[in-house]
């Protein structure tokens, strides 16, 4: 699974975290220190495999706790309309 970031996705950065507001919901999401780093390689185009192994050379997740930890990160952000999501033939995801 590959994410975009949509247009009406605004990102500002508040000290030692990153604030996203969708302008369409009007709802907002505070990143800390991971969500952050997953953040960056979201927006630089990588996928659910890219992002595990973050967590897991990061932070010393092991796999099952970096497939869940990314499942729901990713999931919360597409279910706030910050965050769409596209399979491998860049069909949009539910």
């Amino acid at each position: 699974m590959r994410y975009t970031v949509p247009d009406h996705v605004l990102e500002e950065n508040i000290g030692d975290e990153i604030v996203l507001l969708s302008l369409q919901r009007e709802t907002f999401f505070s990143l800390n220190a991971s969500g952050i780093a997953l953040w960056a390689e979201i927006k630089a185009g990588k996928g659910d495999e890219q992002l595990r192994q973050l967590l897991i050379e990061r932070y010393s997740l092991d796999a099952a706790q970096a497939k869940t930890d990314v499942s729901n990160f990713v999931g919360e952000l597409v279910k706030l309309d910050l965050l769409s999501a596209e399979d491998s033939a860049g069909t949009a995801a539910p």
